[in-house]
């Protein structure tokens, strides 16, 4: 017995396809509103966790940034599991928009609770930046050697932050 896709799920397959399109054409808003109602069309579909992230991303990178944080909040209650990266994406916009305590409790929250490597190396990242920003710079360089970024970058950060310290350098 051969399963029948649920139109929808085809549906929402073909909106995917063409918000791969518009991502080609650097129509940036209008994938993230094809990968928005991707999603919406088949919630429940193996591939809905990511129409959503590409949505939340995009709406970022299109410079609709309340937009964006509305769709990270969203992936998270929907996908618990992405809980951890919704918080980085609502990290970046906070970070990006100036309101870096904001920034770095989600940083923070998902160093914490990150599932992976990768994304926990990211959160840190993030923290790291907002405690410079505050003028933390010990904390800071605490942060960073948490971090699992290559040497090259890691050293480059590290050397920064240290001149910042010596020359007495604080938020800026």
């Amino acid at each position: 017995l051969v399963q029948m896709p649920l139109p929808q799920d085809e549906l929402a397959s073909v909106q995917a396809s063409l918000a791969a399109l518009w991502v080609e054409e650097r129509e940036i808003l209008s994938a993230s509103q094809a990968f928005l109602e991707a999603f919406e069309t088949a919630p429940t579909s193996p591939h809905a966790a990511s129409r959503l992230i590409n949505a939340a991303r995009l709406s970022g990178e299109a410079g609709k940034p309340k937009m964006a944080l509305e769709l990270w909040t969203r992936l998270g209650l929907h996908f618990p599991d992405h809980g951890p990266l919704a918080a980085v994406g609502q990290g970046e916009i906070y970070l990006a928009e100036g309101d870096v305590q904001a920034a770095l409790s989600l940083f923070e929250d998902a160093s914490h609770t990150a599932i992976n490597a990768d994304l926990e190396a990211v959160a840190r990242f993030g923290a790291a930046t907002c405690l410079e920003r505050l003028g933390n710079l010990d904390g800071a360089l605490a942060e960073m050697d948490f971090i699992d970024l290559p040497e090259e970058v890691l050293l480059q950060r590290r050397e920064g932050i240290r001149h910042r310290q010596s020359i007495g350098g604080g938020a800026f």
